[in-house]
């Protein structure tokens, strides 16, 4: 992510400017830099099922699935 992507993300939320990538297309990106660093963590491949794209029958890579937030900087929607 350059500066100019992050500042027009902000600019989305802020000012409901139009994104340079959708936000379906920024998931994409994300979940599978994600699944790749959990793959790197557990040194191996991961089988992920093709309906909500979570790892199936892993509970060691399920760990880093989630993440436990401090209290009071939990996400809320």
């Amino acid at each position: 992510m350059t500066d100019a992507h992050f500042a027009n993300f902000i600019a989305g939320i802020r000012k409901g400017e139009k994104l340079n990538a959708p936000v379906s297309v920024g998931n994409v990106a994300v979940t599978m830099l994600q699944l790749s660093n959990i793959a790197w963590f557990v040194h191996r491949d991961l089988n992920l099922d093709p309906s909500d794209a979570k790892i199936k029958d892993d509970s060691e890579a399920m760990k880093y699935w989630n993440r436990e937030y401090e209290k009071g900087w939990e996400p809320r929607i």
